[in-house]
């Protein structure tokens, strides 16, 4: 089982969407169409610079990349880890639940989703410091290599000590 981060944008403008459609969104607007459809990281980059032919080939590839991941490598039962910006120092926690799904008349920020069930908000403080560093990563979607640790914590927390809510 994988842990990733998952922004809910740079100012938590997506935070309140993911929570109540229990979903998480890949909300690149550049990409009108399936990520699905692309057969590889290149090729999503390549229609990346297309439609925006301003962009930038290094971040073209970050964006492709978390494309990709977000499709193609992210499971069921994978978890979740969405640092709350609306309510700073607060980690939301999530369990996918589903396969990636496009959906077409979606508003451009929800076209690309995965279902999940959320199960625990926790303190940011609670994890180890290297953690909570992975936890700053700059970039919106990213596997956290420490999961062992933070299924540890989170596990810890579940008896209700020291823990915010559990869903």
């Amino acid at each position: 089982m994988a842990v990733w981060l998952c922004r809910a944008g740079r100012n938590g403008e997506h935070e309140a969407r993911f929570m109540e459609d229990s979903k998480v969104f890949y909300t690149f607007e550049e990409i009108d169409k399936p990520l699905s459809s692309f057969s590889s990281k290149k090729e999503l980059r390549d229609y990346f610079t297309a439609v925006c032919p301003t962009m930038k080939e290094k971040a073209a590839s970050a964006y492709a990349s978390q494309g990709h991941v977000f499709c193609r490598e992210m499971k069921p039962g994978d978890w979740i880890v969405t640092p709350s910006k609306t309510a700073p120092g607060l980690i939301h926690f999530a369990e996918v639940s589903g396969e990636y799904a496009f959906n077409r008349e979606a508003e451009e920020h929800y076209r690309h989703a995965r279902p999940v069930r959320w199960f625990a908000d926790l303190r940011r403080d609670q994890f180890e410091q290297d953690i909570q560093f992975s936890l700053g990563a700059a970039i919106t979607i990213c596997k956290i290599k420490q999961e062992e640790r933070i299924k540890a914590v989170v596990s810890r927390s579940g008896n209700g000590t020291n823990c915010t809510r559990f869903y």
